[in-house]
């Protein structure tokens, strides 16, 4: 029978923080409205909604997708991950309020990296780095992408249809300095899905990617490298 994780309370904390992370996250997303499309109220075309509700959401999947992960210093590193994804999206919510709760997911993913160090693997091991460097760049470029222009526009009605139009159209309505366009939800959403692979390679709950396949097998190695270099060191 399989004996318990040693890193089983850590494991408890990230679960909840995790699930915590995504209500939250949904939660931004309805109160924006672009969990329901609404792209007045989101400021944002259907598409760029779509790519706002996906990413706000996307670091808590990747959290929990970690425990289909066998080794603990690879859960480790996708906890610190999310731990600093929630940080970074914690600053873009923190005038609502809901960003407090987002420093409170950061600081509880950030626990449990620390509290878990002892049970695994040595911490210094530049793949663990590695991994949660990866993660960070590769989700936080996509949301960086929500904001890669300033996309001046009016909400219009003409007829009984009402879009958002360029602020030099007849008839304006309310406008507005930027909203997430079409072109910024493409490119997010592209690029969050060039970093996908096939989930039953990596075990990953359908996220992953070649990069982390590569990462996770020189992980493997390295860690086999050194047991058996301990092994053969003379008592």
């Amino acid at each position: 029978m399989r004996k318990p994780s040693r890193n089983a309370p850590s494991s408890r904390r990230v679960l909840w923080a995790a699930t915590g992370g995504v209500f939250c996250a949904l939660l931004v997303a309805s109160l924006s409205g672009a969990l329901f499309l609404d792209e007045r109220d989101s400021t944002a075309t259907t598409l760029g909604a779509v790519a706002f509700a996906t990413l706000f959401v996307t670091p808590f999947l990747v959290v929990l997708a970690s425990f289909l992960l066998q080794d603990t210093e690879q859960q480790r590193s996708v906890w610190l991950a999310g731990a600093v994804l929630a940080l970074v999206l914690a600053g873009f919510t923190i005038f609502s309020g809901i960003g407090l709760l987002f420093l409170f997911v950061a600081g509880v993913l950030g626990w449990a990296w620390w509290d878990a160090r002892s049970s695994g693997a040595p911490t210094r091991n530049w793949l663990s780095w590695l991994l949660t460097l990866w993660i960070v760049l590769s989700l936080g470029g996509s949301l960086w992408l929500l904001w890669w222009r300033e996309t001046p526009m009016c909400w219009a009605t003409t007829g009984n249809e009402s879009a958002w139009s360029s602020t030099g159209s007849a008839n304006p309505g309310p406008c507005t300095s930027d909203i997430f366009d079409t072109t910024e939800g493409a490119l997010a959403l592209e690029r969050r899905s060039s970093n996908q692979a096939a989930s039953a390679r990596t075990g990953a709950a359908g996220w992953g990617s070649g990069k982390w396949v590569t990462t996770c097998r020189l992980w493997i190695t390295a860690q086999r490298r050194r047991s058996n270099r301990f092994l053969r060191t003379p008592t």
